[in-house]
């Protein structure tokens, strides 16, 4: 569905709101992992045993407010070895994003649809390229069948 290098175009608010406690693992991990640089499936075993051990976090988790301190990195991981295909990122915010969660991520804000559609066209250098629409909720799951009907086993 996305060609090595290709662009997504995600429509979503990109929020930088955290609703406390139940989210407080989230944005200590967006704010000391991610915008600390280090996104990188590589460096989270830098920062993994302080979340997992994290006294705070793991009361939040214990007292039923919200995930273990270290469910962040699962959560992203899920979508980093998804990302690992993906030139760029155009998200739809409808100026009602955040840019400082688009920095965060390494993805461009715009306004509209036709908007980032015409921004990723030009990031390709392909006025004609094509899109695909894939409407699914935040969490998804595709099997793509390859030459021949074959398909690809899960996670490949």
């Amino acid at each position: 569905m996305l060609r090595k290098g290709g662009a997504i175009v995600v429509v979503n608010d990109l929020p930088w709101a955290w609703a406390n406690p139940a989210h407080d693992g989230y944005r200590k991990f967006f704010e000391t992992v991610i915008e600390g640089g280090h996104g990188g499936l590589d460096d989270f075993e830098l920062f993994q045993d302080r979340f997992a051990n994290d006294d705070t976090l793991n009361q939040i988790y214990r007292d039923g407010g919200g995930p273990a301190g270290v469910h962040a990195f699962y959560m992203y991981t899920w979508a980093a070895h998804g990302m690992d295909s993906v030139g760029k990122v155009f998200c739809v915010d409808g100026g009602r994003g955040s840019e400082r969660a688009a920095k965060a991520l390494g993805w461009e804000r715009c306004g509209d649809v036709a908007e980032a559609i015409a921004r990723a066209r030009a990031w390709l250098g392909k006025p004609e390229a094509e899109a695909t629409v894939w409407a699914c909720p935040p969490v998804g799951y595709a099997r793509v069948a390859g030459e021949g009907g074959s398909v690809a086993p899960a996670g490949a």
